[in-house]
């Protein structure tokens, strides 16, 4: 079950959904998990709790500590809040049983205790209603309108987890986390603050509608991949230290995720309509 929430395969499958699915959604279900997380990591280095000493039957992606349960809150979040999107009785019993699975298999495997999943579990819950409240609501509205609040919560939520996490146990996962979060709110921002690109032109051209997106996230994928292999392989060389050089590369991956993959596929379609290509 480690793969349900392996943070690369949760990014190609928010990035799937915001390239050619529920741009809105996608980007909110992106923003609580990232939020959440970033909690949790807190709530971690509060407690201090070590993980159960008895052998693991897997290897262990991280040495953080053990409470509340990472996974199980990301698999909770993300489950719930897609049951709650579809609004489907067999799609809601397909993700109370995923969750189940993730949280079982972390007491099984020997990384966690019934305690941490179950407070990482009911986490994901308090994430999941508090997005859904009204007061939620009316804050995404006023940072939607005022960008410059957005600016300055991402500054001071980055600088706290910072101070908070990083300074006290810079594991690559963590540093991972906040490179995400710093790269997909810039790209959100600089969305909001050019409303005027088209960023879809694909809905004015002769070409299949369905067809466009499809290739548009292929290009988006592709080049993703190579943005990430490419950055592993180069920063390291300037930055040796491997928590700032994954950090600076998923932050870059997050602006191009939220971002720069619309102007880039935009900027090349412009260009082959010019050429009569399409």
């Amino acid at each position: 079950m480690p793969y349900l929430v392996h943070l690369d395969i949760l990014l190609i499958a928010i990035g799937l959904g915001y390239w050619c699915w529920n741009r809105v959604f996608c980007r909110d279900l992106s923003l609580v998990m990232l939020f959440s997380t970033m909690a949790l990591n807190m709530l971690k280095v509060t407690f201090k709790l070590p993980r159960p000493t008895i052998e693991h039957i897997i290897s262990i992606r991280d040495h953080s500590y053990t409470f509340p349960s990472g996974d199980a809150l990301v698999a909770t979040t993300f489950w719930l809040m897609l049951a709650f999107h579809f609004k489907k009785t067999w799609f809601s019993l397909f993700s109370a049983i995923i969750i189940l699975c993730v949280m079982c298999s972390r007491v099984y495997f020997g990384v966690h205790y019934p305690r941490d999943v179950l407070v990482g579990a009911l986490l994901g819950v308090c994430s999941v209603v508090f997005y859904r409240s009204q007061f939620c609501k009316k804050i995404m509205s006023f940072l939607r309108n005022n960008l410059w609040s957005w600016v300055l919560l991402v500054v001071l939520w980055s600088a706290l987890y910072t101070k908070v996490v990083v300074f006290s146990q810079k594991t690559p996962l963590h540093t991972i986390t906040l490179g995400l979060f710093l790269g997909i709110n810039a790209g959100f921002i600089l969305l909001m603050a050019t409303r005027s690109v088209p960023l879809f032109t694909w809905y004015n051209s002769p070409t299949n509608v369905t067809t466009a997106k499809i290739f548009f996230a292929l290009f988006s994928f592709g080049t993703i991949l190579l943005l990430k292999e490419g950055l592993m392989i180069t920063l390291p060389t300037f930055l040796p230290d491997m928590a700032v050089s994954k950090a600076l590369t998923y932050t870059f991956i997050g602006l191009y995720l939220s971002s720069l993959s619309f102007f880039i596929y935009h900027s090349l379609f412009v260009i082959s309509r010019k050429r009569g290509d399409l």
